[in-house]
């Protein structure tokens, strides 16, 4: 329950940065369609990744009994996740390893939604 009201006590964080951030990287991105709409979209997949990588600290942190081995592992696993979700590198022509950890990462299916809305323009 702990984690559950730490969460929500962190709802306004977790839709102000993502906020403040796309406001200053939109306009860099050059996009065709520089509209509300689009602007709205990119707001609403920043903050679904932000809670997505949110929650994914709560849950990881609920598992360990010391703050220290959770910060530790929680970083490591959200390092191997990001290396999985194909923003770095595409992961359509990777080994079956990480084909595997690009369809476990939670971080893959937020990044897919920027993907597919900087290239459906």
């Amino acid at each position: 329950m702990y984690y559950f009201g730490n969460w929500i006590c962190k709802i306004l964080f977790l839709t102000f940065y993502p906020a403040l951030l796309i406001v200053i990287v939109f306009p860099f991105l050059e996009l065709k369609d520089q509209g509300n709409k689009n602007y709205f979209l990119f707001l609403r997949h920043a903050i679904i990744q932000s809670i997505n990588a949110t929650t994914l600290g709560h849950a990881w942190g609920a598992i360990f009994d010391n703050e220290t081995n959770a910060l530790v592992t929680g970083f490591a696993a959200m390092s191997f996740f990001a290396v999985g979700c194909g923003s770095l590198v595409s992961t359509k022509n990777a080994n079956n390893f990480i084909k595997f950890v690009s369809f476990c990462s939670p971080m893959s299916y937020s990044i897919e939604l920027y993907f597919k809305r900087i290239l459906s323009e």
